[in-house]
C-alpha cells in the first residue's frame, strides 16, 4: 500500500506543473502492475470485416468449465497505455492485475478483456473516430462466440481516457452493460438519459489536476467532469452510485478495485433481459391507461 501512496504522491507533483489543455495525454495510474502480470493474460488480436484490427489481452479463468456461464469485465486503459505492443495498458497501472488475480478470481471467476487503442486514438471522444470504441464491441461479440459469457454479466471500467470510453460506449450501446464504473474521466451528459438504466458508479478525486471534477474537460469538448455526468443521469431519473475521493488527485484507480466492497457491488450486477424490459413498459403502458 506505501508503495501505491509513494507513486501517486510523486505523480501528483509532476501533474501539479502541467497545463490543463495536455489532459488527454495522460493516463490514470495509481501504480505499477507486479511483473507476472503480462503472463496471467493471451495476447489476441481481432480483426473486423474491413480489416481493422485491434489488440488486446484475455484473461481466462484458470478454472474455466464450459458448462458454466462466467462475467467479463472489459478495462479499458488511459492514455498512456495506447500504442501496438498489446503489453504497456496492463502492465502501466494495477486494475489489469487486480482483476487477474487468485484473490480475486478465487471469489469472483471471470474473464477480462483489456484492449489495447493506438496512439493518437481515443474512446470515442476526442477525434471524431469511434472505430476503437466500437471495435471493443466487436471483440466482445467474439468472444461471446468462442467461450462460455454470460450476457447479463458483462461490466464496463476504464480510468482517466478509459472512463471517458465507459461513459461513450454506454451510451453508444446502453444495451450491452450490466454496470459500468468510470474512474477519473468525464462525459457528455446528453447521453446521460440513455444509460440512467445501467448501475453505475463512479469515482474521482476531488484534487484531481488533469481531469476536472466538474466543467469542461477542454474548451471545445462536449466533454465533463464526473461530477456533471452523475448530475445530468440523476435529473434524467437515473440512480448512479458516486464516490468523491476526498484529497485524492488522478491516480486513484488501486485505490477504488483494492476495495471489497466495490467487487462485491460489480459482481453482483446482472442486466436486465430486453424481453422483461419491454414486458415492465408494457404494463406501465397499461396501469396508465
Amino acid at each position: 500500500m506505501t508503495r501505491w501512496k509513494d507513486e501517486a504522491k510523486r505523480a501528483a507533483q509532476v501533474a501539479a506543473g502541467m497545463a490543463l489543455g495536455a489532459v488527454v495525454a495522460l493516463s490514470a495510474a495509481a501504480g505499477v502492475a507486479t511483473p507476472d502480470v503480462e503472463s496471467r493474460y493471451v495476447a489476441r488480436t481481432y480483426t473486423d470485416d474491413e480489416g481493422e484490427t485491434l489488440p488486446y489481452r484475455l484473461y481466462i479463468p484458470d478454472s474455466y468449465d464450459a458448462r458454466t456461464r462466467y462475467p467479463l469485465v472489459v478495462y479499458l486503459h488511459g492514455s498512456s497505455g495506447r500504442g501496438r505492443d498489446n503489453v504497456s495498458h496492463v502492465t502501466f497501472d494495477c486494475v489489469a492485475d487486480i482483476l487477474s488475480r487468485s484473490s480475486v478470481q478465487v471469489t469472483y471467476p471471470s474473464f477480462v478483456l483489456a484492449p489495447q487503442a493506438s496512439e493518437g486514438s481515443q474512446w470515442g471522444f476526442y477525434l471524431g473516430n469511434s472505430a476503437p470504441a466500437d471495435l471493443v464491441i466487436g471483440a466482445i461479440q467474439q468472444l461471446e462466440r468462442e467461450f462460455s459469457i454470460d450476457p447479463d454479466r458483462i461490466y464496463l471500467t476504464g480510468s482517466s481516457m478509459g472512463a471517458m470510453g465507459t461513459f461513450y460506449l454506454m451510451g453508444r450501446y446502453p444495451g450491452l452493460f450490466a454496470a459500468g464504473v468510470p474512474i477519473a474521466g468525464g462525459g457528455d451528459p446528453a447521453i446521460a438519459r440513455q444509460i440512467t438504466r445501467i448501475p453505475l458508479w463512479a469515482f474521482h478525486g476531488d484534487h484531481d489536476n488533469f481531469v476536472p471534477i466538474s466543467g469542461p474537460v477542454r474548451d471545445g469538448l462536449a466533454v465533463y467532469g464526473t461530477r456533471d455526468m452523475v448530475e445530468a443521469m440523476r435529473a434524467a431519473g437515473g440512480t448512479p452510485r458516486y464516490t468523491e475521493m476526498k484529497a485524492y488527485g488522478h491516480w486513484i484507480s488501486c485505490w477504488v478495485f483494492r476495495g471489497g466492497e466495490l467487487l462485491q457491488w460489480l459482481f453482483g450486477q446482472h442486466r436486465i433481459p430486453a424481453s422483461l424490459v419491454r414486458k415492465n413498459q408494457k404494463s406501465r403502458a397499461e396501469i396508465e391507461r
